[in-house]
């Protein structure tokens, strides 16, 4: 349950987002909120668990962002205006972070979530790549 719900929210939210639905974001509070609520646990606990569900939730998020990204990138057959630079240095980032969160914490939650961070960052990188000198496709009419 724990993994399920910041998914599932993420998921809804973006769905939501998608179609414009704006005021489904409201409700987003409480649907957290009443999934992650854990009554039998110490309050130490509890502050992990629910520090560990923000945290993935937001790296959910953006997870679900770069698949947008790249959804839309192979449905263009082009990259748009993404920066070489930009898109190089998330990635790298990522990789950093992959390699610091080891060193420092041995959390091997946020470890896992920053090799998924740097796994969306090198699809989109390597779309880069890939679509280098294509021109996008022209929409017909």
């Amino acid at each position: 349950m724990m993994l399920c719900t910041p998914v599932c929210v993420c998921v809804c939210v973006c769905v939501c987002v998608l179609r414009q639905n704006l005021r489904f974001l409201g409700f987003r509070k409480s649907v957290c909120a009443g999934l992650s609520s854990h009554t039998n646990m110490p309050k130490h606990e509890t502050r992990t668990v629910r520090r560990r569900q923000a945290f993935l939730f937001t790296s959910g998020c953006a997870c679900a962002l770069q698949l947008i990204q790249a959804a839309e990138n192979y449905r263009n057959g082009s990259t748009g205006q993404l920066s070489l630079v930009t898109v190089l240095l998330l990635f790298l980032g990522a990789l950093a972070r992959i390699f610091t969160s080891y060193q420092e914490t041995r959390d091997v939650m946020m470890v896992l979530t920053y090799v998924t961070s740097a796994f969306f960052n090198g699809i989109i990188l390597s779309q880069l790549f890939y679509y280098w000198n294509a021109k996008p496709k022209v929409k017909e009419q």
